[in-house]
């Protein structure tokens, strides 16, 4: 071995040793934590707005409670937004959430993810096994977008922003919302 591939791979061990302990580095593995003065406007904001949008197509329907799953939130810093958004929906009089433990075991009797279940196959099984109707399908998202400074301008540099998104998935009509809050 000579003392240039020698020297290289002292580089790149003291690189990646460096990148995984260094504060500010990269953080291979562990998920960006959000403040919760950051999500929970968020939170309150979609869930919100999710609730106007399903009391106002329960009007449309009879009044019929619906019932929503909310199969969680991904992304990074999904754990705590997740937990904040349950608990807001689970306040609403509009309509009844699934409870997450029920959930989780259908889809481990499903044998399916929870991104899978907008592919109808694999949601006739989580609902076969879930053993009860539902009518939305919620889903969030914590992410970032490329912004434009000056939205007007199409050559405006852009800024990466974080965004909460709900998305709600009617059943009835195959139609998905989004409902969208900075973080």
């Amino acid at each position: 071995m000579n003392s240039s591939s020698l020297s290289r791979r002292l580089f790149l061990v003291a690189f990646f040793v460096l990148s995984a302990v260094a504060p500010g580095c990269a953080s291979f593995g562990r998920p960006k934590k959000i403040d919760s003065s950051a999500y929970e406007p968020a939170v309150a904001k979609t869930t919100r707005q999710v609730g106007e949008e399903i009391a106002r197509l329960s009007a449309l329907n009879e009044g019929k409670k619906p019932t929503v799953c909310f199969i969680g939130v991904l992304g990074d810093g999904s754990k705590e937004v997740s937990v904040e958004t349950r608990v807001k929906l689970g306040k609403s009089k509009d309509f009844q959430t699934i409870d997450e433990d029920k959930m989780q075991a259908a889809f481990k009797k499903a044998k399916i993810k929870r991104s899978e279940i907008f592919m109808p196959q694999s949601r006739e099984k989580f609902a076969e096994a879930l053993g009860e109707p539902f009518d939305y399908i919620l889903a969030g998202y914590v992410e970032d977008r490329e912004e434009p400074v000056d939205p007007d301008d199409e050559e405006s540099k852009t800024i990466v922003k974080t965004v909460y998104r709900l998305s709600l998935f009617n059943l009835d009509t195959n139609r998905k919302t989004e409902y969208i809050a900075d973080l």
